[in-house]
């Protein structure tokens, strides 16, 4: 999807979908070009590669996505065919796909005790980027409380690892940059997600940053924290931040 800036070409998608609207069980849109409106069972997944040759996502489209990263490679597989898997299919319907919430106000009485409670670490996490201009809003803030209460419904995932999910997805793809600033807050978040206080700004954050998820077993939010260590390197050995090299 990033062979061209992805902003070009899907413009008109991601303004479309700003106009979403809910009328009696049905998702609607404001239409595309006449009488072409996006549909409720419409998805968009698309790979992108993401180095030097590719043009990166902006703010306005990871705003909108889940950006998932698949870099392991499992090389002990070495005579293993495709199909010998047991892939085992599973039947599902547009209801269990399409999303029950458009706003936070959309969330049930039920679970809005628990949309408080992942609001309240969506708040430090929002503090800690406003120290380097890199918070989010409404709609970031709204997406992950969605993804949170559809997990819990669907019994899916532990509350914990679900919410790293949501960190790797949705906040860290957005970091980026060469500026003190950015470390700084990298390093506070990696705080945060360890729920500890780890390291800081001396010359060995990295070692004692490491050293720390060697030691520990209980991280809470384990993947994010591999993930703030690889972008701080970056930071050190390159003078500049991302997510992706």
């Amino acid at each position: 999807m990033n062979l061209a800036r992805v902003e070009y070409y899907f413009s008109d998608y991601l303004s479309v979908i700003e106009s979403r609207e809910k009328l009696e069980d049905e998702i609607i849109t404001d239409n595309i070009i006449h009488d072409l409106y996006i549909p409720d069972n419409l998805y968009i997944i698309g790979t992108v590669n993401m180095d030097d040759t590719t043009f990166q996502f902006s703010r306005k489209v990871l705003d909108r996505a889940n950006t998932i990263e698949f870099s392991d490679v499992d090389l002990s597989n070495l005579f293993v065919e495709l199909n010998d898997e047991k892939i085992h299919p599973i039947l599902l319907n547009n209801d269990f796909l399409k999303t029950t919430y458009l706003k936070a106000t959309d969330i049930e009485e039920k679970y809005r005790d628990y949309a408080r409670g992942i609001n309240n670490k969506i708040i430090k996490l929002n503090n800690i980027l406003k120290k380097s201009q890199k918070q989010f809003a409404y709609r970031v803030r709204d997406e992950i409380l969605f993804y949170m209460i559809e997990n819990k419904k669907a019994q899916l995932l532990d509350e914990n690892e679900a919410f790293d999910y949501q960190i790797m997805q949705k906040i860290l793809p957005a970091i980026n940059g060469s500026e003190t600033s950015i470390r700084d807050i990298l390093i506070e978040l990696f705080n945060f997600v360890c729920e500890d206080y780890v390291i800081d700004s001396d010359v060995d954050y990295i070692e004692k940053a490491e050293k720390y998820l060697r030691d520990n077993n209980n991280i809470k939010y384990r993947k994010s924290a591999n993930k703030i260590i690889y972008m701080l390197k970056g930071y050190v050995n390159d003078g500049y931040v991302s997510y992706w090299y």
